[in-house]
């Protein structure tokens, strides 16, 4: 890690903070909303990629390390996580809407302001329409108004993303040498930032088939950037482009499209694991357009996304995660006898952080995290419902990410929707519909 890597990370993750949010607000289109983003890869190809090979080829010396690509590409990485879908796009709302958006008819005032800390939300009028609709010419930011949510706000996800951190460290070892997940991600960053040979650029560079796919696919970007200004037609591919396929009356609607960054990196990702996709989303939607011919559906069906065959992707999801622990089950014994001092076989020299360090800190982001729900509102048996099914569901993905190497994965079902689900809305308390309002907004 040297001084210019940080410097040319932290210039890069500007870039992807202010450019992701910006094309996101200009043109509706989500650069962040994958697991290996657009908008960190567009910045990082044009702005180090292409100008360290440049380098390579005329000033050798002066050029990037493959471990300075790495340093760099990590903390551009960890600046994908912020703009619009990552997180923005989800905690402005929760943070701006209840006040901007009540109104006599919705009456939200009446049905649950009472149960808003205020902490939690803006509260001040001015801030939260200037929020929406812009500041008068010479009116300053209320950056007073902002403080407090913003703050507590960050430290529960802080805490989450450090409790991320501490079940990295704690499975890192079980999943990359025991049971040898192939991280097809990684694989392809890995590639992007291989070590270069003696006549420079990472060794596919050098291929003609690369050449060749580069070469065709900058053509057809650039006719339909061009196709903008309606000098022609654009090519009729890419996501905007889909075709909807409907099996049978009552049946879900699939969608077929062509996604050229989930195209590609499908490369990485073993055949198995593919028709298996294909097979279950066939499985899926025949499922629910089954039960919806027979007039079958559960009491949560308007909460929880798919009904009841919703509810089975959790339960298979949860058996999917308790399974895998089982498989560790040695590792996490030997793991704890390493905790608590009884064991000097597992070695944490490798890790981020120590077995120790990374146990205690998970232990105290759970316990921040209760507080910060419960001074919340949330009642403690929702409360514990619903993190055992966030780190349940985000466990999962995790693994299907890791293991399958699926760019654009989402949640089935997101767990406050599906804690609502299966609380049900008679036996939970106002203040908690009000907390899982909000995040579900």
């Amino acid at each position: 890690m040297t001084r210019r890597s940080i410097v040319i990370g932290l210039l890069l993750a500007c870039i992807i903070g202010w450019g992701g949010e910006y094309a996101a607000n200009r043109s509706g289109y989500e650069p962040a909303a994958t697991h290996l983003p657009a908008v960190l890869l567009l910045p990082f190809l044009t702005l180090v990629l292409l100008p360290n090979l440049a380098l390579q080829r005329f000033f050798p010396r002066a050029s990037l390390l493959p471990s300075e690509l790495i340093v760099i590409f990590s903390m551009g990485l960890a600046a994908s996580l912020v703009p619009d879908q990552a997180m923005t796009k989800y905690l402005m709302v929760v943070i701006t809407a209840p006040h901007y958006f009540a109104s006599p008819e919705n009456q939200w005032r009446e049905l649950f302001f009472d149960y808003l800390p205020n902490w939690l939300v803006l509260h001040d009028p001015g801030a939260t329409r200037g929020f929406y609709e812009g500041l008068a010419p010479g009116v300053p930011i209320p950056y007073g108004a902002w403080i407090g949510p913003l703050f507590w706000w960050g430290t529960l996800v802080g805490s989450l993303m450090f409790m991320g951190v501490c079940i990295t460290v704690l499975l890192r070892k079980q999943w990359v040498e025991h049971e040898r997940l192939r991280f097809p991600l990684g694989e392809a960053s890995l590639h992007l930032l291989g070590v270069p040979p003696a006549d420079g650029g990472p060794p596919f560079f050098r291929t003609r088939v690369f050449r060749i796919g580069f070469l065709v696919m900058a053509c057809v970007m650039t006719w339909n950037i061009l196709s903008f200004w309606k000098l022609w037609p654009p090519l009729p591919f890419m996501a905007e482009h889909r075709a909807l396929l409907t099996l049978a009356p009552a049946f879900p609607v699939l969608t077929i499209e062509m996604n050229l960054l989930i195209f590609c990196l499908m490369f990485f990702v073993n055949r198995e694991i593919l028709l298996s996709i294909w097979l279950f989303v066939l499985l899926y939607n025949g499922q629910q357009g089954m039960l919806a011919r027979l007039g079958v559906d559960s009491a949560s069906g308007t909460i929880v996304a798919g009904g009841l065959v919703g509810i089975q992707s959790i339960a298979g999801l949860i058996t999917f995660v308790l399974w895998g622990l089982w498989m560790a089950r040695r590792h996490l014994k030997e793991l704890w006898r390493k905790v608590v001092g009884k064991s000097a076989d597992l070695d944490d020299r490798d890790e981020l952080i120590s077995y120790r360090k990374a146990t205690a800190g998970l232990a105290f982001c759970l316990l921040y995290i209760v507080c910060w729900l419960y001074a919340a509102g949330l009642s403690l048996p929702v409360m514990m419902l619903f993190l055992f099914l966030l780190v349940v569901i985000y466990l999962s993905m995790a693994r299907v990410v890791a293991e399958a190497g699926l760019v654009s994965v989402d949640l089935p079902i997101n767990p406050h929707q599906f804690t609502i689900g299966i609380v049900g809305s008679s036996n939970i308390s106002h203040t908690d519909l009000t907390i899982f309002g909000l995040a579900n907004a």
